[in-house]
């Protein structure tokens, strides 16, 4: 009617046992539970609340040995009956009902998450509008020392930046709706494709007036230089510039 306490110099050891003869797969090995049987509010506040439990992964034998799965259930608000909250399967396997928050997850295995979407996605929730968002952190060491990094990380403004570097971290690409801005050389082994309506490629620097490289819909390919305009177009024809050509040496 009161706490247990067990002490012994070996350590204390709970036993929860079965004496089914022949253990089959979902056989219920043994459980804990929790419930306020002295609740006074109604019956409703006297049903368990919460639950592990320890039941057969398959049929145990001397080949088998004893495969098994833990449970955790416990009660949402309004009920009426417990959930199954947590599992860890014979592989080692831990799945969640819900939602998972924590300071760090260390996992040597596969983290996944199903959503109403049909999608099976790693979900990492900001719920502050940092300006730096929410994001994933990959991580490399040769040992104990780190060797690369690389985070993939959505701002509170609808971007979606990636970040790489050895020890340190530095941003060398921002999705956003106008597109694709790379920081550093964009290499390809094969086609690089732009689908807008008008400026292509855009060649920036320190200057206020960056470069474009755009399909006029008609064949042409010009070199636009904003503020200016288009320098030069190339077509089936020719070249077509817009200004003075000064060359040291001209051919034809």
């Amino acid at each position: 009617s009161g706490d247990v306490t067990a002490t012994t110099t070996a350590g204390a050891d709970l036993r929860l046992a079965t004496s089914i003869a022949s253990v089959t797969d979902t056989a219920n090995i043994g459980k804990i539970t929790w419930n306020a049987p002295s609740e006074g509010s109604g019956p409703n506040a006297n049903i368990v609340a919460g639950e592990i439990a320890l039941i057969a992964d398959g049929g145990w034998d001397s080949v088998r040995y004893t495969p098994s799965i833990l449970t955790f259930k416990t009660t949402p608000v309004n009920g009426p009956a417990m959930v199954e909250a947590m599992r860890i399967d014979s592989a080692g396997d831990s799945t969640f009902s819900g939602a998972v928050s924590a300071t760090t997850i260390n996992a040597s295995g596969v983290i996944t998450q199903s959503d109403a979407t049909g999608a099976t996605r790693l979900a990492v929730t900001n719920t502050a509008n940092a300006a730096a968002g929410a994001g994933i952190l990959l991580r490399t060491y040769n040992g104990v020392n780190v060797v690369s990094n690389a985070t993939i990380r959505t701002d509170n403004v609808g971007a979606c930046k990636i970040f790489t570097g050895t020890t340190g971290e530095a941003l060398r690409g921002t999705f956003s709706s106008t597109g694709l801005a790379v920081t550093g050389a964009l290499s390809a082994s094969g086609v690089i494709s732009a689908t807008a309506s008008d400026y292509q490629i855009k060649i920036d620097g320190p200057s206020a007036q960056p470069w474009y490289l755009r399909e006029s819909g008609s064949s042409n390919l010009r070199v636009h230089l904003n503020g200016t305009g288009d320098i030069a177009a190339f077509s089936s024809t020719g070249l077509a510039v817009t200004g003075a050509v000064t060359a040291t040496t001209l051919s034809t």
